[in-house]
């Protein structure tokens, strides 16, 4: 069953919107030495105006998308902001920009892109959040955007059960996995396009084997959401650490031995993975209905 057709229109209005208004505040994230790549470490002015700059410019955005995870899956809102972020990430250079840095240390410097990592998922995490505390206030406050039968099953935010381990847990691994292989370059859109594949088959899979094993969804879908991050911390991880000097790093990247899930900038697995769980996740509960869900189209029927 597709999500109702008021909430695919919230969906397509927050992601249109998005990526008009925050071409505007993509400058925000450009480093002042001419680099290019978009990273808030080295923003011109500084992580913290460049954060303000786009949550300012954000607010529209988030509300609509906030609205969309109460009139149809509760993931949808965070799909709409994460897709809307992606002409922040498209634009200015590649991490290969970043590479070739005034003031580069690598690859030391992909510490410092790890907590760039925390930052982003961090604040999807806690808009995520929000919209589940304020699903049941904002389904009361707009009704006529509600569709009883396909209103989405509700998820929790909280500590994860087994099931919610496995299905995270198997999204991350089958995830790295295939993103390993399909991010070839370094390219804006063939990292876009290769992690929200990747993630949207890994959560698909993830969740799949929850139902097998568990009969029901990870509710905790917050857990497999963030599957991004530990993909992401330990590709920076294993580069900052895999290479002991910059000249090593700087040979290895020139002759293709850098792993391709190292060529992704933060803001990538922000926007792209992050989008790309949703789909799988959501799409999931399209094909096998939790026993939630069913229980409410019976009810319904009966």
């Amino acid at each position: 069953m597709f999500p109702p057709p008021r909430n695919r229109t919230l969906v397509i209005a927050a992601i249109l919107l998005g990526s008009w208004v925050w071409c505007f505040a993509a400058g925000a994230l450009q480093p002042g030495d001419g680099s290019g790549a978009p990273a808030l470490w080295w923003a011109a002015g500084g992580p913290a105006l460049a954060i303000l700059k786009l949550v300012l410019f954000g607010i529209p955005i988030i509300a609509l998308s906030l609205i969309a995870s109460a009139t149809g899956n509760p993931l949808s809102g965070l799909f709409a902001l994460a897709t809307g972020l992606w002409v922040v990430a498209a634009q200015g250079n590649t991490i290969e920009g970043w590479f070739h840095r005034t003031d580069a240390s690598l690859p030391g410097d992909y510490f410092k892109l790890a907590i760039e990592l925390v930052i982003w998922c961090a604040a999807m995490l806690l808009f995520l959040f929000v919209a589940m505390r304020w699903r049941k206030r904002a389904q009361a406050a707009f009704p006529f955007l509600v569709d009883p039968d396909r209103g989405g099953e509700d998820m929790t935010v909280g500590i994860p059960d087994r099931a919610t381990w496995i299905a995270a847990f198997t999204t991350a691994i089958v995830s790295a996995i295939l993103a390993f292989f399909l991010v070839r370059t370094a390219d804006s859109g063939q990292v876009i396009g290769a992690l929200m594949l990747a993630f949207m088959l890994g959560s698909l899979l993830g969740d799949i084997v929850c139902a097998f094993l568990f009969q029901k969804h990870a509710t905790n879908v917050a857990w497999v959401v963030l599957a991004p991050l530990l993909v992401g911390l330990g590709a920076y991880f294993q580069t900052a650490l895999g290479y002991g000097k910059d000249d090593a790093f700087r040979e290895a990247i020139f002759g293709g031995r850098v792993s391709g899930l190292s060529l992704a900038l933060p803001i990538h697995y922000a926007s792209a993975a992050i989008a790309g769980c949703c789909l799988g996740a959501g799409w999931v509960r399209l094909l096998l209905p939790g026993e939630e869900e069913s229980g409410h189209v019976e009810a319904k029927k009966a």
